[in-house]
């Protein structure tokens, strides 16, 4: 990954990725700068997590949705690429 799932910023020498320890995606440390116990983990100590699964663990929440919404922008770029090779790249449809 070349950019943080979260904002979109392109990681550099200076910019540098990092992983949410719930969700697994990789994020920048303007956006992963908490850490927290996360349950089922096997660790008791707190470890680093992004701002988003910061506020689910700490709410309580056990649906994980930066794991949600990266299902969802998956399916969407298959779908898209599905699309793409059916038609010319002109966009016109036969028939």
């Amino acid at each position: 990954m070349t950019q943080c799932f979260l904002t979109g910023v392109k990681f550099t020498l200076v910019q540098r990725k990092h992983h949410c320890r719930y969700c697994g995606q990789i994020v920048c440390a303007d956006v992963s700068k908490k850490t927290a116990k996360v349950p089922g983990r096997g660790v008791s100590e707190a470890v680093r997590v992004c701002d988003v699964c910061y506020e689910q663990l700490e709410r309580g929440d056990p649906v994980c949705i930066a794991k949600q919404v990266a299902k969802l922008r998956s399916e969407s770029e298959t779908a898209r690429q599905q699309v793409a090779g059916r038609w010319p790249r002109d966009g016109r449809r036969d028939g």
